[in-house]
């Protein structure tokens, strides 16, 4: 008995029997596609992931929105934060900060007298040969260049700077006297202090293998002694991965606590964040660069320029100008090492994804050492948002589609693409 055919409805195509091929039979050959019809397939097959691109810029632009309106906020400090915390310093820093006793902040003196004594690695006995110089007093309004940042009309609490000539006033400020960094500071041709031979490396005494030993002494006006620091003139220091070459002392930086001392330089605090003192430079660079000073700074251990340096993690002394229209003997002398100066290295031992975040904190960066103002991460948010909406429209052409979500989806990125740059001016 003949199996019952299956009767198939007459609005569908006939299906063709299937062809059985025999043993070593070659396959019958399919038709080649033309390459329109492969364009369309993978462009058919690429918009799964123009929507995942589209979705990732959705949740970031999100993101820098919650950061820019406050809504979260990751580990680190904003820019409000940072900024209050130096006002609280500088509020609570006795009137002026200088490296002086108590009895002499009244009226301090204009200089101090300063002694540098080394030895002559030319003599036979290594006699011991004493330089004098003087320590003048220096006075820096606290200014956009010296602290690398400048008021922001988002800010909440505003920098405690002045512009120009004119200074901001309002019911925030603090007093005139407290905006002002107050230093002693002496530039000194390196000859003076360091024989030539040393500065030149034609000296062949066998002592300055192992360094060259000075010692700094600097006195008050009545000749009580305020601070004294023995220290290699000479260091041997790694230069590289493998080298190892001769340095030579290019500056000195003390903050000193308001107690008189006498202090020992190698205890007292660093004028700095991240920049050890004193700072060496390889002698090869003495040797090429003629008449290279010395610098030797003293500041109090409450002056708004360490204070600073605190709160922006070396950045304001990195980038800003410390002496304000002074030139300074070398910018790279008193800036520390660029994770330090920017993000102060808190995810250098950390895992994958922390390093991955890190670059969203709001970190210092020059120009903005206390940090980028809210509006910066609004406007992150807004621009990924718009390029969001064209990838969407990217996909909506890839349909070939031309009704009005193409239009709506264009129009949004627009719009959100100049609402980023207004943002982003203020």
């Amino acid at each position: 008995s003949q199996e019952p055919v299956p009767c198939r409805p007459a609005h569908l195509l006939p299906v063709d029997p299937p062809t059985v091929r025999g043993f070593g039979q070659a396959p019958k050959p399919q038709p080649a596609r033309s390459s329109s019809q492969q364009q369309g397939a993978f462009l058919q097959q690429a918009r799964p992931c123009l929507w995942a691109i589209a979705l990732s810029l959705s949740l970031l632009g999100i993101g820098f929105l919650g950061l820019g309106l406050r809504i979260w906020q990751l580990q680190g400090r904003s820019r409000a934060e940072r900024i209050g915390v130096f006002r609280e310093l500088i509020r609570r820093t006795p009137l002026p900060a200088l490296p002086l006793p108590p009895e002499l902040l009244k009226q301090p003196p204009a200089k101090l007298l300063a002694s540098w004594r080394v030895p002559n690695p030319m003599d036979p006995e290594f006699a011991l040969q004493e330089h004098d110089f003087e320590v003048a007093l220096l006075e820096v309004p606290l200014s956009a260049e010296l602290l690398s940042d400048r008021v922001d009309e988002d800010d909440e609490l505003r920098l405690p700077i002045h512009q120009g000539e004119a200074t901001i006033e309002s019911q925030q400020d603090l007093p005139s006297e407290l905006r002002r960094s107050r230093l002693y500071r002496a530039s000194v041709p390196a000859d003076r202090l360091l024989p030539s031979e040393v500065l030149s490396g034609t000296s062949s005494n066998i002592s300055l293998e192992e360094g060259l030993t000075g010692q700094l002494e600097i006195y008050l006006p009545d000749g009580r002694l305020l601070l004294r620091h023995t220290l290699e003139a000479l260091r041997w220091k790694q230069a590289g991965a493998l080298v190892v070459e001769q340095h030579v002392l290019g500056r000195l930086c003390y903050a000193l606590p308001p107690d008189g001392g006498p202090w020992d330089g190698a205890l007292v605090s660093d004028c700095e964040h991240g920049r050890g003192n004193p700072v060496y430079l390889p002698r090869e660079q003495f040797a090429r660069e003629g008449g290279r000073e010395v610098e030797v700074v003293l500041r109090g251990r409450m002056d708004p320029y360490v204070h600073a340096s605190e709160v922006t993690r070396g950045c304001s002394n990195c980038f800003g100008k410390a002496y304000g229209e002074v030139a300074s003997s070398d910018q790279a002398l008193s800036c520390g090492s660029i994770r330090d100066t920017i993000s102060g290295g808190a995810h250098a031992d950390a895992g994958v994804i922390p390093r991955m975040l890190s670059w969203l904190e709001p970190v210092p960066r020059p120009g903005r050492c206390f940090g980028p103002p809210q509006r910066r991460f609004q406007a992150q948010g807004l621009f990924c948002l718009s390029l969001a909406f064209l990838v969407a429209a990217a996909d909506e052409v890839l349909s070939r589609r031309r009704d009005q979500r193409l239009k709506l989806f264009i129009s949004l990125a627009l719009f959100l693409l100049l609402s980023a740059i207004a943002a982003y001016a203020g």
